[in-house]
């Protein structure tokens, strides 16, 4: 990772600790999915450059939750209200918008976008 990836390395760590603040699901969920992903791909037999960048991408994927209130991160999604389960959907969409605004880790903003999209379509990823 060069110096400029460090910095927002660190940015990163930071990010994670806010939303480690959560109560709900959220709370320590992206270290342990960028844990998963690494595993993941270090078995796919991922270059080490691609596993960073897996795990970037699973630790900022849900980062659009930010702008929500803190009821949509204590709560599984079938559990919200039509209003902010609407809301939570479009949270990829934020994170992707926050990931390709910093050109060190734009690569990512595929993952990030579409992380709540199944394999058969059914997914929630929305259109802005």
């Amino acid at each position: 990772m060069n110096s400029g990836r460090s910095f927002y390395a660190g940015l990163l760590e930071a990010l994670t600790q806010v939303m480690g603040t959560a109560t709900g699901y959220l709370y320590d969920h992206g270290p342990r999915v960028a844990h998963l992903g690494r595993l993941i791909g270090e078995e796919m037999g991922l270059s080490e450059r691609d596993v960073a960048e897996l795990m970037f991408g699973a630790v900022l994927c849900d980062s659009g939750m930010i702008w929500l209130a803190e009821d949509a991160w204590e709560n599984p999604v079938a559990h919200l209200d039509r209003s902010t389960r609407k809301r939570v959907q479009l949270h990829p969409i934020r994170s992707e918008a926050a990931v390709t605004a910093i050109p060190q880790i734009e690569g990512v903003a595929p993952l990030v976008r579409y992380h709540h999209e199944w394999w058969d379509g059914s997914g929630y990823t929305q259109t802005g």
